[in-house]
């Protein structure tokens, strides 16, 4: 997967990220699903990924939450599996610091996606494989 910021949004981002500290990232829901046993699947599958993310202010807090969605489909289009899940992540801010709405924007859209990505990797990886299935790597997330 990849994000690619203008070299505005870029700069926008690097100023907010020397102006905060990733205090945590936590799970705030998860799920899962898988066709029942007898479905007749077809090869080849298609996996597709997507995310989403919108922040907000919290005094000197930006929370950020990032929801990603993968899913497998087969060649007749029936789903295999989805699992989908959103995290929080909380920045702190320097004190007396207030980002541009610039910053943020791109912020969300860049550094907060790359910060969580290993954590959805690892739960996509262990769902699927609760779910019966051999986990199809997800793709490294790039920015370029």
């Amino acid at each position: 997967m990849l994000i690619s910021p203008t070299r505005e949004e870029f700069k926008a981002a690097q100023s907010l990220q020397t102006h905060c500290e990733l205090d945590h990232i936590a799970l705030l829901r998860g799920s899962g699903s898988r066709a029942p046993a007898g479905t007749q699947l077809s090869e080849p599958y298609t996996l597709n990924e997507s995310h989403s993310s919108t922040a907000r202010l919290i005094n000197d807090v930006l929370a950020v939450e990032v929801s990603f969605e993968a899913f497998a489909v087969d060649a007749k289009k029936i789903k295999v599996f989805s699992v989908e899940c959103a995290y929080e992540l909380c920045y702190g801010l320097k004190e007396g610091y207030r980002p541009e709405e610039s910053g943020v924007e791109a912020f969300k859209n860049g550094n907060a996606i790359f910060n969580c990505w290993p954590y959805f990797r690892e739960f996509f990886q262990n769902l699927t494989s609760r779910m019966g299935h051999t986990p199809p790597p997800l793709p490294f997330l790039r920015v370029a």
